[in-house]
C-alpha cells in the first residue's frame, strides 16, 4: 500500500513540476525528456495499481493471513536461544526494583543494553514481564540482583527503562505468544454462531499444530546474556509451553464442543505433540489428552 501510494504521489508531483516548466511560447522547445519520464511514470502507476488490486484481494483471504501468521511465528521460534543452553539461572538477592513508568504492552526488550548497564553497575538484571504481557504503571518491570561478592551500585531508573519498550499493542518478534493468540482468535471467531466457519477454524488449528510441534522439542526458553567468564548479566523469560497449549487447545476446545471436526483435530494435535515432546512438557500435555493414552506418558 505504501509503495502504491508513493508511486502515485511521485507521478503527480513530477507531472506538476513538468507542467510548470512548460514554455509559454509555441516556438520554444518542449522538455522532451521530462515529458517522456512523466509518461513512463503514468504507465508505472497504472501497472502498480493493477498489481495492487491483485495483491490486496490475495492478502485479504483468511488462508493467506493464517499462513503469514505462521511464517512470522516460525521466525520468532528460530530466534529463540538454542535448546541446549542452560534454561535455569539462579541469581543473587534483589537489591533494587525498577517499576514501570507507564501502562502498556511489553513489545521489545533490549537485553544487550541491559547487560551493558549491569556491567557498569556490577549487578545482574532480570526482566519481570515477558514480551506480550501488559504492565500497569508502578508494577515491577526490572529487578536488580547482586552477583558474587560485588557490591551493586544503584541503577538509574531512566537508563534502565530504555531497555524495555512499552507500546499500545502486541507486536511479533520477541512476543512468541502473539502468533498463537492470533490463530486462537481466528479459530474462535470462525466458530462463533454468527459465522460458523468450521473450515477456517480447522485451518488455524493446522497452522498451530506445526508451531506446537516445533516448540515441543524445546524447553521453555530463557534469554540470557553472559560475560565471557560466564557471569549472567541480563535474562528474560519467554512464554511457557503450558500457556501456549492453553491458548490453542483449551480455548478452542471450549468453543468447539458442537464441532466434531475441530474436536478430532485438537485431539490429534495433542497426541502428535505428545509423541515428540520433551519430558518437561509431558505434564502439560497429559492434562489435555482426552483419552487413556495419557497414561502412556511418563
Amino acid at each position: 500500500m505504501q509503495a502504491t501510494l508513493g508511486t502515485f504521489v511521485a507521478t503527480f508531483l513530477f507531472a506538476m513540476v513538468v507542467l510548470a516548466a512548460l514554455p509559454d511560447q509555441a516556438n520554444q522547445g518542449l522538455p522532451e525528456l521530462s515529458l517522456a519520464v512523466s509518461i513512463a511514470l503514468v504507465l508505472v502507476s497504472s501497472a502498480t495499481f493493477i498489481y495492487y488490486l491483485h495483491h490486496i484481494t490475495t492478502v485479504m483471504r483468511v488462508s493467506h493471513i493464517i499462513g503469514s501468521i505462521g511464517a512470522q511465528t516460525r521466525r520468532s521460534i528460530a530466534g529463540l536461544p538454542p535448546p541446549d543452553d542452560p534454561q535455569v539461572v539462579v541469581l543473587g538477592e534483589v537489591t533494587q526494583t525498577v517499576p514501570a513508568s507507564e501502562p502498556g504492552m511489553v513489545s521489545n526488550v533490549d537485553l544487550p543494553l541491559l547487560a551493558r548497564l549491569a556491567r557498569e553497575h556490577d549487578c545482574a538484571i532480570t526482566v519481570v514481564p515477558t514480551p506480550g504481557d501488559f504492565v500497569v504503571a508502578g508494577a515491577p518491570l526490572l529487578r536488580i540482583h547482586r552477583i558474587a561478592d560485588a557490591t551493586p551500585r544503584p541503577v538509574p531508573v531512566e537508563a534502565a527503562e530504555q531497555g524495555v519498550t512499552i507500546g499500545v499493542e502486541r507486536t511479533p518478534g520477541q512476543d512468541l505468544g502473539f502468533g498463537f493468540r492470533q490463530l486462537a482468535d481466528i479459530a474462535e471467531r470462525a466458530l462463533s454462531p454468527g459465522i460458523n466457519d468450521v473450515t477456517t477454524a480447522v485451518r488455524a488449528g493446522q497452522e498451530a499444530h506445526d508451531l506446537l510441534r516445533r516448540l515441543a522439542t524445546r524447553p521453555d526458553p530463557t534469554h540470557i546474556v553472559r560475560d565471557d567468564d560466564g557471569t549472567v548479566r541480563a535474562q528474560m523469560r519467554s512464554i511457557s509451553y503450558d500457556t501456549i497449549l492453553a491458548m490453542i487447545i483449551d480455548d478452542i476446545r471450549l468453543v468447539s464442543r458442537q464441532q466434531p471436526r475441530v474436536q478430532r483435530l485438537l485431539d490429534s494435535v495433542v497426541h502428535d505433540v505428545a509423541s515428540v515432546a520433551l519430558p518437561v512438557h509431558h505434564a502439560a500435555i497429559r492434562r489435555r489428552l482426552p483419552t487413556p493414552a495419557a497414561d502412556n506418558l511418563p
